[in-house]
């Protein structure tokens, strides 16, 4: 039963970092090399003719500094289309304060919840943009500043987004960062996300003689917190099946042990026996309430429970936490 629990909190928690993650990036992005992605138009309705694909939007992306006072701090400053963005990502709904208004030529901006704290932000407040590229003039090469209007302050759940992402109109970004009409990148929303591979594939396949367009999808980009969370699952399976009989028989056939490596198994192994070590689990755990039910029932009352406990337990824990 522990192991059901752990598994259980273990898989509302990664769908939960996917949701958040999610709510913010997409489902997969098409780039160009040097972030810029020239003839962006044509890529765009060729990748919304692919199955699978929901929606498509530009976006820009840029470093540059954000100051306020005698306060400043480095920030990736994305630009959208908001009426576009809607369909891709779900950041309108994530805003907290303000609106998620972005006119074209206003200069307005939306940041996160805790870039706001920090230069103690509100609404209707002006910042400035300080962008990497130069003016050059007879006095030399000036930074470009330019003065913005906070219209809204978004909270997506994650610090890596709330402390250092500023969103802006696509227009307006391009300007600052003297893009002309060029743009970092396409943002695809897919109709399964379960597909998310195939259609890498097949994207991938559409663009296989062109080497400065890359693609990634929302796995490779947050690969390392994944890896974490499959890697801790693992261990706490293989902690877990020592309380088993049938520990030292698996641990003998295909675990090697080392001190080297902590643990090392054959594909698919872990994968295959936390199914069988959380019906046996159950097993024992409603073997006292089986009595007088059939074989049907009792294997109905098993999947009921477990698939209820999943994802119960786990967004309970991560709420708390």
């Amino acid at each position: 039963m522990a192991l059901i629990i752990v598994l259980s909190v273990m898989n509302g928690f990664q769908s939960e970092l996917k949701n958040k993650i999610l709510s913010v990036a997409s489902d997969i992005e098409v780039t160009g090399s040097n972030y810029l992605l020239r003839d962006w138009k044509n890529n765009n309705e060729l990748i919304q003719k692919q199955n699978n694909v929901s929606s498509v939007a530009p976006f820009t992306h840029n470093q540059s500094m954000i100051a306020q006072g005698r306060f400043n701090r480095g920030v990736i400053v994305r630009g959208i289309d908001p009426n576009l963005e809607a369909h891709v990502s779900d950041i309108h709904k994530k805003i907290i304060r303000g609106k998620y208004t972005l006119n074209p030529g206003s200069y307005e901006l939306l940041l996160g919840i805790d870039l706001a704290r920090y230069f103690n932000l509100k609404v209707g407040d002006k910042v400035a943009l300080i962008s990497s590229q130069a003016n050059f003039s007879a006095l030399g090469a000036l930074p470009r500043i330019k003065q913005f209007i906070v219209s809204g302050i978004f909270d997506a759940g994650m610090y890596e987004y709330d402390s250092s992402l500023v969103i802006t109109h696509i227009n307006d970004a391009q300007n600052l960062f003297q893009l002309n009409d060029l743009v970092s990148g396409l943002k695809v929303k897919l109709s399964d996300l379960s597909k998310t591979q195939a259609t890498v594939n097949i994207l991938e396949s559409l663009y296989q003689d062109q080497p400065d367009i890359f693609i990634f999808d929302w796995t490779r980009k947050h690969a390392n917190l994944f890896a974490a969370i499959q890697m801790e699952k693992k261990v706490i399976t293989l902690e877990e099946l020592k309380d088993f009989d049938v520990w030292k028989s698996w641990k003998n056939e295909e675990v090697e042990l080392s001190t080297e490596t902590p643990f090392q198994t054959k594909p698919g192994f872990v994968e295959k026996r936390i199914q069988q070590m959380i019906h046996i689990g159950a097993d024992q755990e409603y073997e006292k309430y089986s009595e007088g039910m059939s074989d049907d029932d009792i294997q109905r009352w098993k999947h009921g429970f477990l698939c209820a406990l999943a994802p119960t337990v786990g967004r309970v824990t991560v709420a708390l936490l």
